[in-house]
Parts: C-alpha cells; sequence; structure tokens
C-alpha cells in the first residue's frame, strides 16, 4: 500500500499475517515472513512486508477498525465510516456477513478469551455500544449509557461476558453483558 494506513491488526493464533486497512477502504493481509528486499538486512532494520492479498473496495469509505476472529484466523472482522460491519472469509476473501449500522462506525472488538459466544462489539455515532452476534447473524444488544457517540470498545482478557466502551461523552463504561 502506498496510501495511508489506519487501523492494523496481527492474527495470534500464528502471529504470522497482518490486517490492514486504509482511508479509501482497502483491505490487505500482509505475511510478516516474507519481505519484500530481504537480502542484507541487518537485525533491527525495519523492512517492507509483502502483501498476499488486498480487496480494494472492501467499504465505500475508510476501514476504522479491523480484527481477526480469535478462534479462527480464517475470520476476519472490519468496520467504516460507511456504518458497515463486515465479517469476511479469511481465505477466500470475500464478505461471509454483514451488519449495517445507522452512521460511522469508529471501533469494533472480539474478545479474545469468549467460548461461549461470538459477539463483536460495535462503537459508532450512537451513544449505545452495539453488540453483533457472528453465530446468528443478528444484531442482539444496545448498550445504552453514554451521553455521546462511542469511541472506544475492549473485551476483557480474563472474562469473556465484561465488555469496556469509551465515549466522546468523557467515561468508560464497564459492561457485563450477561445482564439486560
Amino acid at each position: 500500500l502506498h496510501r495511508p494506513l489506519a487501523p492494523l491488526a496481527v492474527e495470534r493464533a500464528h502471529g504470522r499475517f497482518v490486517l490492514a486497512g486504509d482511508a479509501e477502504g482497502l483491505i490487505a493481509i500482509y505475511d510478516v515472513r516474507e519481505p519484500l528486499g530481504a537480502g542484507g538486512r541487518r537485525a533491527g532494520e525495519p523492512y517492507v512486508a509483502k502483501p498476499l492479498a488486498r480487496v480494494p473496495k472492501a467499504h465505500r469509505f475508510a476501514i476504522a477498525a479491523l480484527c481477526w476472529y480469535p478462534p479462527d484466523p480464517g475470520l476476519f472482522v472490519t468496520a467504516a465510516y460507511d456504518g458497515l460491519v463486515r465479517a469476511w472469509d479469511a481465505d477466500a476473501l470475500q464478505p461471509a456477513l454483514d451488519f449495517e449500522l445507522h452512521g460511522r462506525v469508529y471501533a469494533l472488538h472480539l474478545s479474545p478469551v469468549a467460548s461461549s459466544h461470538g459477539l463483536v462489539a460495535v462503537g459508532s455515532e450512537e451513544s449505545a455500544v452495539r453488540l453483533c452476534d457472528l453465530r446468528s447473524g443478528a444484531r442482539t444488544h444496545l448498550l445504552h449509557g453514554h451521553s455521546a457517540p462511542v469511541w472506544a470498545v475492549q473485551w476483557s482478557t480474563g472474562r469473556e461476558h465484561v465488555l469496556a466502551s469509551g465515549s466522546r461523552d468523557g467515561r468508560a463504561l464497564m459492561w457485563d453483558v450477561r445482564r439486560p
């Protein structure tokens, strides 16, 4: 890519692949073990990773967030300013599932430890956190508590049902999504 990159995500299963998005709606997958011009590099010197694949118009507007599906690196999720949260088949580079939201999407996150759910936490122009279920394809929860757009969401690394959100309202809220 020679355009500005925005979000990056390293898949955790092998630590080998990097997912990148840009301001034009493009997504690319890089293999960190395949540098361009690898010969003659000294330890500590940066190198340009070779893109394995690109999807030029993955979204209509800028990619705001992306994340690998922790239990299976064959799936990743992207979100963009076009209001779309999209799950992708990483092998075919084809959309597997779409969630249409209202307004720009700023953030998304998948729980790294969840075994009982496949929920994507989404922050957007709405003043609520949206939960989308990858297993059912439904938008399952709307968590109200913020008074301004939600700019950040993050699942706990130790408790699969605990979620944190941050908003333009200046507050960080904690949620146990099992409770209404």
